[in-house]
C-alpha cells in the first residue's frame, strides 16, 4: 500500500482581507483577535511505501565492486526483507529470519551461505545478533541501514554500523572469523 502525503505551506493571513461567507462582514470584525491560516499547495508530495526500500547508491556501487553478480542479487533480495525501524531481516510472515530460513530463502547450500555471511559481516553489511526473547535464545540478522532501510531507523543502528558508502575493506579470507552455526556459540 502506498500513502501520498501532500506538502503544503502554512501562513498567517491578515483577517481584514477576508470576508465571512454568511454575513458578508470582514473576518476581523466578526472574530476579533482571531488568526486565519491559509494553506498553499507546494506541488510536492511524499510517498510512504510499505513495499519499497531506500537504498544508498554509493554503497551499492561499492558492493558491486566487491561481490559477484549473484551475491549482489542476494544482497538486494535481503534489502527487501527489512520492514521496520530495526532493520532485522524478516520472513513474509514477519518472523525474523534465522540463518537456516535465510539460507533457504537465498537458495544457498550450507558452505556457500556461511562463506557469504562471513564476507557480509567482514564488510559490516550485516550483524548477527543473539538475544533472549521470551526465555528463548534467538539469532537474528540485521542489515546495515547505511546500505538500505525501509523507513526511520533506531539510533543504535546508526551508531553500531559503519557507513559503508565511504569504502569497503579488502577481504582477507584467512582472517574471516568463523560464523557461529549453533545458537550458543
Amino acid at each position: 500500500m502506498t500513502k501520498v502525503i501532500k506538502f503544503q505551506t502554512k501562513q498567517n493571513v491578515p483577517t481584514d482581507e477576508y470576508v465571512h461567507i454568511k454575513h458578508g462582514e470582514r473576518q476581523d470584525s466578526t472574530y476579533q483577535g482571531s488568526v486565519v491560516k491559509a494553506y498553499k499547495d507546494t506541488g510536492l508530495a511524499d510517498f510512504k511505501y510499505e513495499t519499497f526500500t531506500i537504498t544508498s547508491n554509493e554503497a551499492m556501487v561499492l558492493v558491486r565492486e566487491h561481490y559477484s553478480r549473484h551475491e549482489v542479487d542476494r544482497i538486494t533480495q535481503m534489502t527487501n526483507m527489512t520492514n521496520d525501524k530495526s532493520n532485522v531481516l524478516k520472513q513474509k510472515d514477519n518472523v525474523p529470519h534465522s540463518t537456516e530460513t535465510l539460507m533457504q530463502s537465498l537458495d544457498y547450500n550450507k558452505n556457500s551461505f556461511y562463506i557469504f555471511m562471513r564476507k557480509l559481516i567482514w564488510h559490516d553489511i550485516v550483524h548477527v545478533t543473539i538475544k533472549r526473547i521470551d526465555n528463548t535464545i534467538v539469532k537474528t540478522i540485521v542489515l546495515n541501514p547505511y546500505l538500505s532501510r525501509r523507513s526511520r531507523i533506531q539510533i543504535e543502528l546508526a551508531d553500531t554500523f559503519k557507513d559503508i558508502s565511504k569504502g569497503l575493506d579488502t577481504i582477507i579470507v584467512k582472517e574471516l572469523a568463523k560464523f557461529p552455526t549453533k545458537v550458543n556459540a
